[in-house]
């Protein structure tokens, strides 16, 4: 049962793809504030491949743009993101937390 040691974790560090529900930043402050109180290093990497058509860029960009508020720059977790276009005409877009392992104050 993850939610009986979850409050004792300090460490996380998660790899998805695909699914855009893992970039929903309110969904992951309230799950850390009420069920990983003392995390103190948040290593995150989303990785979406995709064809142009098939993702709205503004959406996405609205989405992440939630990781800048004040919960994750005062535990200084910061992110970046990247889009790579292929010669087919997918799109490879990877957004990822950077200086993962720098302590909360």
């Amino acid at each position: 049962c993850i939610s009986c040691f979850s409050h004792q974790l300090q460490f996380l560090s998660i790899s998805t793809q695909r699914d855009i529900e893992f970039l929903n930043a309110d969904r992951w402050e309230k799950l850390i504030l009420c069920q990983i109180p003392h995390l103190r290093r948040f290593n995150f990497r989303h990785q979406i491949i995709t064809d142009e058509n098939m993702i709205d860029y503004s959406r996405y960009h609205l989405l992440i743009d939630k990781f800048k508020s004040s919960f994750w720059t005062n535990r200084q977790w910061f992110f970046t993101h990247q889009h790579y276009k292929l010669k087919d005409f997918t799109s490879w877009i990877i957004f990822y937390s950077i200086q993962p392992y720098r302590y909360k104050n």
